[in-house]
Parts: C-alpha cells; sequence; structure tokens
C-alpha cells in the first residue's frame, strides 16, 4: 500500500532509471553513472539497472569499475547480450583482447546483430586474425547493407590481407557515404597510407634486390608536403623523453671490449632474444655453419645479423637527417622481415597497430607517421648529443610512434646499440627477463607514466651492458 505523497521502492527505481537514462543521451555521462549506481542500490535484483551502469561507465572511460557492474548484470541474467557486448567494450578498452574476445563471441551467439558481429571482427583482426574478420564484416554486411562502420572496416582489413588493389577499391566506393567522423578519419589515414605505400614499394624492392638506396631516397624527397602532416600528441611526449635526457646526467663509461668479429651474429641471436647464454650461442652457430635452414624465431633472428651489420656500416651522421634517417630505418625493417610471412619490408604501418607490451598506450595515427618521423628527427634527435640517453629516446620514439606494423622494437635497438658504439661503448644485449617481455618493457611503462623519465631505462640498459661485457669474456675463454 502506498501513503499518499510518498513514493514505493518501484517508483523511486523508475524515476531514477529515467533520470539516468535522461543524462545518458545528453551525454552527462558521470550525472547518468550516479544515478544508474543509485538505482542498483534501490533495486539491486534489477538487472537493468546493472547494465545501464555499465553502458555509461564504459561510455565515461570507467573501465574497470564497468567490469563489476556488468560481471554482476550477467549473473543476474546469462543470456542478457547487450551485457555481454559492453563487457566486450570495457575489456578491449583494458586491452584485455582475449577476454574482450569470449565477451563478444558469447554476444554473437546470443544474437547475430550488425553491431555484435563487427565487434568481434573487430577483436579478432586487433588478436591478429584478418581473415576471420573479413567473414564476419561480411555477414554484418548482409544483415545491414547500409552499415557504414562495418565497410570501412571491412576496406581497411584489406590491408591487413595485403589485398592492396581491393583495399583501394572499396576505400574509393566509400567516397560520398554518410561516414561518422571516425570513420572517415580512419578511411582517410589508410587512404593516404596506401598512396605513400605505392610510391616507396618499387624503391623498397630495388633496396633489397640490388641494395642500392638511392632510389628509395628519392622517393622519400618526392613525397608532398600534404602527406607529411605529425602526430602532435606523440611528439609530446617524445619530448618529454628528451627532456630526460638533457637532465641526466651521461652514465659512466660501462667497460668496453674489442668485440668478437660475429658480434652481429651474436646481437641478432638476443634480440628475440633465441639465446641466452654463450654455450647456447655457439650450439646455434654450430647449427648454422651446418646448413641448419632457418625458420621461425630463428629466421627472425638471423634476419638481425643484416640489420646490425648494415646499421653498423652507415656514415652516423646519416642520422641526423630526416630523410636519410628514415631511408635507413626503412632499409633495416625490410633486410628484418624479409621471408616473414604477413610482413610489409620497410614500409610503414598503413592501419592502427599497438604494442603487445603496453595495449593501453595510444601509437600514431598511421598517416601522420611519416611526419611525425621526420619531425622527430630534425626537432628531437638532431639537438641530442650521440650516446646512450639518445639512444634510449630512439628506443621510447620508435616505439611510441610504432611506425611498422611490427619489429618495432628490434629496429630500435639496433638503433640504440649504434648510438653505444658512436661513444666508445659496448652495446646492450638482453635476455627474456630483462628485456622487451620482462625488465626493459617495465621500464618503458615507467617512463611513459612519469612524463618521460629515463632513469629506470638508463638502469635497465647499463646492467645489459654489464651482460655484453660477461658474455665477451666468457666467449673470449671458451
Amino acid at each position: 500500500m502506498r501513503i499518499s505523497g510518498i513514493m514505493t521502492s518501484k517508483e523511486k527505481w523508475f524515476r531514477t532509471m529515467q533520470q539516468g537514462q535522461h543524462d545518458f543521451q545528453k551525454g552527462n555521462l558521470s550525472s547518468a553513472v550516479k544515478f544508474f549506481s543509485l538505482a542498483t542500490e534501490i533495486s539491486p535484483s534489477r538487472v537493468e539497472g546493472w547494465v545501464n551502469l555499465g553502458v555509461s561507465q564504459v561510455e565515461a572511460g570507467y573501465n574497470q569499475a564497468a567490469l563489476v557492474a556488468l560481471q554482476q548484470a550477467i549473473s543476474l541474467a546469462p543470456n542478457i547480450m547487450p551485457a555481454h557486448m559492453a563487457l566486450g567494450d570495457a575489456q578491449r578498452f583494458l586491452g584485455n583482447f582475449d577476454s574482450a574476445f569470449i565477451a563478444y563471441q558469447q554476444a554473437v551467439e546470443l544474437q547475430r546483430t550488425p553491431m555484435s558481429l563487427n565487434k568481434l571482427a573487430a577483436i579478432q583482426r586487433a588478436r591478429g586474425n584478418p581473415e576471420k574478420a573479413e567473414v564476419l564484416f561480411h555477414e554484418a554486411l548482409r544483415l545491414a547493407p547500409g552499415f557504414t562502420l562495418a565497410r570501412a572496416n571491412l576496406a581497411t582489413v584489406q590491408v591487413d590481407l595485403q589485398n592492396f588493389d581491393e583495399a583501394n577499391k572499396q576505400l574509393n566506393d566509400l567516397e560520398g557515404l554518410p561516414l561518422s567522423l571516425l570513420e572517415s578519419e580512419e578511411v582517410n589515414s589508410t587512404r593516404i597510407s596506401l598512396d605513400i605505400y605505392n610510391r616507396l614499394q618499387p624503391s623498397i624492392d630495388s633496396a633489397l634486390r640490388e641494395g642500392d638506396l638511392v632510389p628509395m631516397k628519392k622517393a622519400l624527397l618526392a613525397i608532398p608536403e600534404n602527406l607529411l602532416q605529425a602526430d602532435e600528441e606523440i611528439l609530446e611526449g617524445i619530448r618529454g623523453y628528451a627532456n630526460s635526457a638533457l637532465s641526466l646526467s651521461p652514465p659512466k663509461e660501462s667497460g668496453t671490449c674489442t668485440l668478437p668479429n660475429d658480434w652481429p651474429l651474436i646481437e641478432a641471436l638476443f634480440m628475440i632474444p633465441y639465446v641466452e647464454s654463450v654455450d647456447a650461442f655457439l650450439k646455434t652457430k654450430e647449427a648454422l655453419t651446418n646448413g641448419i635452414k632457418p625458420a621461425g624465431d630463428l629466421l627472425e633472428s638471423i634476419n638481425m645479423e643484416r640489420v646490425v651489420s648494415a646499421a653498423r656500416s652507415i656514415h652516423f651522421e646519416d642520422l641526423l637527417d630526416p630523410i636519410k634517417a628514415e631511408m635507413h630505418s626503412r632499409h633495416w625493417h625490410a633486410l628484418a622481415t624479409v621471408g616473414v610471412e604477413k610482413m610489409l619490408p620497410g614500409q610503414f604501418k598503413m592501419v592502427k597497430n599497438m604494442s603487445h607490451s603496453d595495449t593501453l598506450k595510444r601509437r600514431a595515427e598511421p598517416h601522420l607517421v611519416t611526419g611525425t618521423f621526420r619531425q622527430f628527427i630534425s626537432e628531437i634527435y638532431a639537438k641530442l648529443p650521440p650516446g646512450l640517453l639518445r639512444g634510449l629516446v630512439v628506443m621510447m620514439a620508435v616505439s611510441d610512434m610504432h611506425a611498422f606494423p611490427d619489429g618495432n622494437g628490434r629496429i630500435a635497438l639496433a638503433w640504440m646499440n649504434r648510438e653505444l658504439e658512436a661513444v666508445g661503448q659496448i652495446p646492450a644485449i638482453f635476455t627474456h627477463e630483462g628485456g622487451f617481455k620482462g625488465g626493459f618493457a617495465e621500464a618503458m611503462r615507467e617512463a611513459r607514466s612519469t612524463g618521460g623519465d629515463l632513469s629506470s631505462l638508463v638502469s635497465v640498459t647499463t646492467g645489459a651492458q654489464q651482460y655484453s661485457q660477461d658474455f665477451c669474456d666468457q666467449l673470449r675463454r671458451k
């Protein structure tokens, strides 16, 4: 029975939900979260409150909190598709791609809608499965031919599949369609990146076939200025690393030794790393001498021997020039990825990518990579003194730009080690524990979270230099 003037719990819940929905539709997300949260307190057993709370938290960027709300919704009603879809969004934004995949897959199993299929396709693409993504995008479009988001995604996934002619065709077919701002930006980014790809590919082929870099230099010089805009957010982060490099005292000179003649092979085998000891190195070297056919990690490691040799042979001052620095870095990447499946030797990325060591870090937009790289060289790199600190700025810059589809870390490490050799210091080699999946990766994340402070990276890298010294000493005693 209701007493006049006093709302029942059901009425209070209903009005609170109405206010939350009103604020959500108006874009007042913090207020919507507040009202939906209140609704779950008024009636914790009503699943609608938990779903709306989770969805609004995702939209507001409160993804960790959204996990709690959406998991509660699913515990109350396991078959509500929007809860699984929003849970996938929260997990994706947190960088938990495997968990996002599970959530989106559950959403699709409950209801195959154009949006659920598109989201599952997008996460398949992010997990490195563009073939599966393409199938799902097609299914979404069969259900809703006018679904422009799926059409844009289908066009850009052709780049992942290396179907460049088809990508160009589908991108052209999108002309004149009512794309959203985000869809339009991604389509334009991919179109510009494809343009640069087509301009450079013949010269990259020439560099690999004949070792002649002059055609690539000419092609790079011919890229129009309107295709060379920079990603200012990425550059601002790199300036933070440069400021740290200028404020820190250069570390004391680490021990030096006369590097063995096969140092390029040693450094190459430690890139992944494929080996982590002198005995493992000697065993692998013997296998290579006996004619073992490199494949998988060994092939990628052996490719890096050519990269290290090429990087050591250039005029180091070339790297102060934006065009020559880009030319050499593209050449190194081409050498590093020859024979490796699904790679684009020497080409910058054409679609968005990420680093699995820091999935939450935004990388440079594809169409802005070339301009960002050149501006980094001319305005930041060229003004720093050579050595470890500049090498670490290179490492962070290459990682944050994430210029290449893959292999950025290895290219940056080969470059950083040349910075060390340029000032007479021993190059660094890393074990699993200390490298890109261990201490070095953690120090990189710390540098990003502290506004660019390179102190931890200095410590980790000097430790890796000491490891190189110990390796040389042990190898000499064999």
